[in-house]
């Protein structure tokens, strides 16, 4: 593959696998580079850490995979290092929100639901600092203080009730598709968090139903405003076009 990145196996990972794998680069987000490592018939996922970006914890990242391990929506971590994250394959398809059968659309937001309801006392979103701190790093100017204004001011009617334990950056390649499973990986903004965020990102990628929507709603808090979808989609896209400008600015 031209301009294929080179991979350096940090000396504990070989350790652990106890043979130099077989390596197959898949692809990169915005702060890992994922690498598919193949030891005779077991296959790994290593996740390099590259970049740390904005609003990111490693230390938040473990705590929720601690949290979650052994459910069928979570993956299965072989090795946390401080240079990334090993993890087992177990992908057997590529994951296409526009083929993904029912029985795979119900256990996404079944385990989305699910996450929503397990004690989590890690991590803290605190979405004022969160803004401010996006918006310092993206430079301040009449756009980037408009959109600060507009995030304050949302996040002004949210109570600590409505946070739980939330995934935060849901999108297709955070999802690994295993048989009718899904699998939700990259947990590095995981936190206590408001979940009409997770929901917002399911309407986005699913073109939810109404009867989906309905089901999200059972587990939903309260949103204190009329148009809850309306105002949080919204939110949303204000704060990925925040977070955008910090992550480039910080790329320059």
């Amino acid at each position: 593959m031209t301009n294929q990145p080179i991979l350096r196996l940090p000396t504990e990972l070989i350790t652990w696998l106890n043979a130099m794998p077989d390596i197959d680069y898949i692809g990169a987000g915005t702060a890992n580079q994922h690498w598919r490592l193949t030891c005779g018939n077991q296959r790994y996922i290593w996740r390099e850490r590259i970049h740390h970006q904005p609003g990111s914890s490693h230390i938040a990242e473990r705590l929720a995979l601690q949290c979650i391990h052994g459910r069928s929506w979570a993956p299965k971590v072989c090795l946390y290092l401080e240079e990334g994250i090993l993890f087992d394959d177990q992908a057997t398809h590529t994951f296409d929100p526009q083929t993904l059968s029912p029985a795979q659309r119900q256990h996404l937001l079944h385990s989305v639901t699910e996450l929503w309801q397990i004690p989590f006392e890690g991590h803290k979103m605190n979405y004022t600092a969160l803004i401010q701190q996006y918006a310092d790093l993206a430079g301040h100017g009449a756009d980037t203080d408009a959109l600060e204004a507009s995030l304050l001011a949302e996040v002004r009617l949210w109570c600590d009730e409505m946070m739980c334990f939330i995934h935060q950056d849901i999108h297709p390649g955070n999802l690994l598709l295993s048989h009718e499973h899904v699998i939700l990986i990259d947990w590095e903004y995981a936190t206590r968090g408001n979940p009409w965020i997770d929901a917002i990102a399911l309407q986005r990628m699913l073109q939810l139903t109404q009867s989906e929507r309905q089901y999200l709603m059972q587990y939903l808090p309260t949103y204190p405003a009329e148009n809850a979808w309306t105002r949080m989609s919204q939110w949303l896209t204000q704060l990925d076009a925040l977070w955008s400008r910090a992550q480039t600015q910080q790329s320059c």
